[in-house]
């Protein structure tokens, strides 16, 4: 652990429980929303009593979830800049251009409307990252991710190791004075578009917080007596109810920031296994479902579609308004396996090997 060559990206399955409750809610958000819209002044969505798109702030979580595992995989000697944009186009990039073509044979069916001048910003991860927002949708999280991981890796190699710290720190600090100023509500006019500096706060934050897991793990996890975890399991139930009550029921004034502070207060905690709830969560069944993440959120807009041209009529939303809500979750997961087993994984794993004969 004392050199840079020496640090390895710790395994912890319990971070998957993160990924999957937080995928949930975003696809919870999503179909409430449309839901809403179409039953109208009679929506008998009972149980939410001031619903908000406060749910859109997961997305920040996962910036940082991001940054964090992105500390370890620019200390491996063996990458560079090709390196990582080639893993980053073979893990993102497949299950893109399959949530295009499905929204282009949707268009083609007249099963819902997709602005064809806008697909080669989406192809090339573009829209809502490095150029203005071309199309409303899911696909900014990944492009934002994307040129996100490059910004880092350059700033990495451009300034001396011992101060990178210093340098991020100084960006997620200005970045997140911005969100915080704002409480995370959309606002143009600045050099990055305002989801990017979204993902350069997260993703900044979350190298911050590996550089000190990576420094301080054996000095905390000494600390872990019987009214610690007690403490620590308090701290994790009411920070993952605040975050459950302002995403899926009722926002306030103070959403972003609220988000923000319980993850990270869980997902210290997390990290480290100092409550009851990370202990829980840490197992390798988190890790198998977790992974499918990532495609379920990516085509969750095929689905919704279909659903919405073809059963969401007022009637049915108003007289089933739970019913459609799990059922557009369950397919969205099984839509989401599929694709991860027939997409995602295979196209994954032959462009890194032509991209391996390339270099060779």
């Amino acid at each position: 652990m004392n050199t840079e060559t020496s640090i390895h990206q710790p395994h912890l399955d319990n971070i998957d429980f993160f990924r999957i409750l937080f995928t949930i809610i975003i696809l919870y958000g999503h179909c409430l929303k449309q839901l809403i819209l179409i039953a109208g002044s009679q929506a008998p969505f009972f149980w939410v009593k001031s619903f908000t798109s406060a749910f859109a702030y997961m997305c920040d979580t996962f910036f940082i979830i991001s940054g964090f595992f992105m500390f370890f995989s620019f200390h491996k000697k063996e990458y560079n800049l090709f390196k990582i944009v080639i893993n980053k186009i073979a893990r993102l990039w497949p299950v893109v251009i399959c949530s295009i073509i499905c929204l282009l044979v949707l268009d083609i069916f007249g099963v819902e409307y997709f602005n064809k001048t806008s697909w080669c910003f989406e192809m090339f991860l573009l829209h809502d990252a490095l150029t203005h927002k071309m199309s409303a949708g899911h696909m900014w999280y990944v492009n934002v991710m994307f040129w996100g991981y490059i910004l880092y890796y350059l700033i990495y190699n451009i300034f001396d190791k011992n101060k990178i710290s210093y340098v991020i720190g100084i960006i997620v600090f200005c970045a997140y004075s911005i969100l915080l100023k704002e409480n995370g509500n959309q606002i143009e006019g600045y050099i990055f578009s305002f989801r990017m500096v979204r993902g350069i706060a997260g993703m900044g934050l979350g190298y911050l917080i590996a550089y000190l897991y990576r420094n301080c793990y054996p000095c905390i996890v000494k600390i872990n007596d019987k009214k610690a975890t007690i403490i620590w399991t308090v701290i994790e139930i009411i920070s993952l109810f605040l975050i459950i009550k302002i995403t899926l029921v009722k926002g306030v004034s103070i959403s972003f920031a609220i988000i923000i502070v319980s993850f990270l207060m869980m997902f210290y905690s997390f990290l480290f296994n100092k409550g009851f709830l990370s202990k829980l969560f840490n197992v390798s069944w988190m890790s198998s479902f977790g992974k499918y993440c990532y495609s379920i959120y990516m085509m969750q807009y095929f689905p919704f579609f279909i659903l919405k041209k073809y059963l969401w009529t007022r009637e049915f939303v108003i007289n089933y308004p739970l019913f459609n809500i799990i059922l557009f979750v369950c397919i969205c997961t099984i839509v989401g396996i599929i694709t991860y087993h027939v997409v995602e994984r295979p196209c994954k794993k032959l462009i890194l090997k032509y991209a391996a004969k390339a270099c060779d």
